[in-house]
């Protein structure tokens, strides 16, 4: 619902200039591009992973609509593309009813970027809303299992660190020793910084378990400090 309030209020994305190309695939071109270019309010570009979003769902959407001028997107289109998303076919998995509308706010800011008004397509009613979802959570039996058959010692602290802590998975994969404090009131930093922005671009430090701090100066010390 945030993700829909903030599209539906923030300033008009950039257009493309006079003269610019008018075919589809031109103007995805030049769209992704923009997106690579773009520079948010903290001095940081967009992350690889949303700019992958765009380019995968952005070839994705001209496969299924196969029109080639933006004049030509109808709001049949919209609707038969996201009715095959939530479906699947032989190349994708169907995906839920919360994806459909975290991809529908890309190609929103697409057809925008195009010229092309999606509030104008779709009336308010059939546009996909996210809802509220109790997430899934392990049982202490499922995690109990799960550990046991983990036997490599770095996989090991990985998860149990994820667990306690909750970083995402780049958080994660960004991290170095220096973020973490061992000592006496052990803590963990999540800090965005020149080569990786975290989620919100605000960096937190979050307690650390005292028996996980431990494991982890003990598996420091035998690894020479290897943090990979």
């Amino acid at each position: 619902m945030e993700k829909e309030s903030e599209l539906l209020t923030r300033p008009a994305e950039s257009k493309p200039s006079p003269g610019a190309p008018n075919s589809l695939e031109e103007l995805r071109t030049a769209f992704l591009h923009d997106k690579s270019t773009t520079i948010k309010k903290d001095g940081t570009r967009l992350d690889d992973d949303t700019l992958s979003s765009y380019e995968r769902v952005t070839r994705e959407f001209l496969e299924t609509v196969k029109r080639t001028t933006p004049s030509d997107i109808t709001k049949q289109d919209l609707k038969d593309w996201m009715l095959k998303l939530r479906v699947g076919d032989d190349k994708h998995k169907a995906v839920s009813h919360n994806t459909v509308c975290n991809y529908y706010i890309s190609i929103a800011c697409f057809l925008h970027f195009c010229g092309v008004d999606h509030k104008k397509l779709l009336p308010h009613s059939e546009r996909p809303t996210p809802t509220e979802e109790t997430p899934e959570a392990y049982t202490q039996e499922e995690m109990t299992n799960f550990f046991f058959v983990i036997t490599n010692e770095r996989d090991s602290l990985a998860f149990e660190l994820s667990l306690k802590t909750g970083p995402r998975e780049r958080e994660m994969t960004h991290l170095e020793w220096k973020h973490l404090n061992l000592g006496p009131t052990p803590t963990v930093s999540y800090i965005t910084r020149e080569n990786f922005r975290t989620k919100t671009g605000k960096s937190r430090t979050v307690p650390l378990e005292r028996g996980l701090a431990e494991k982890l100066t003990a598996w420091r010390a035998a690894t020479g400090g290897r943090m990979r």
